[in-house]
């Protein structure tokens, strides 16, 4: 489950935010949020996830066949892609991937190896 309290002690471990500052940085994450949605979906993991995510944000990827057509099926594939803020536009491109192929990885930062159920698309 998310916890901004492991994700501070994970990536920062020296820092000593103040009981306000962690109730700010917990509201801007969404933790509570995050917590029901994971409660609720917790027989999801991986790519199963990422589609519950993307219906409960009620976010559609309109993908042209043509453009599905320019991703191979099975060989080597690497996609690079800047998501300085990544959370959205990652989840819809691992989405559109996974149209074509399952065998998808993100190379990612360790703060969102914390977001247990997509864990398992993650290379940190």
């Amino acid at each position: 489950m998310f916890s901004l309290d492991n994700v501070l002690d994970d990536l920062w471990p020296q820092a000593r935010p103040a009981p306000w500052q962690k109730k700010l940085l917990k509201k801007l994450f969404y933790e509570e949020e995050f917590q029901q949605f994971a409660d609720r979906h917790r027989h999801l993991k991986g790519l199963d996830t990422v589609e519950q995510v993307l219906e409960y944000l009620n976010i559609r990827c309109a993908i042209p066949a043509h453009d599905l057509e320019q991703i191979p099926e099975y060989g080597p594939l690497v996609i690079i892609a800047n998501h300085p803020t990544g959370t959205l536009d990652g989840l819809a491109l691992l989405y559109a991937v996974s149209r074509v192929r399952r065998d998808v990885k993100v190379v990612t930062n360790r703060m969102l190896t914390h977001l247990e159920p997509l864990s398992s698309l993650f290379i940190p």
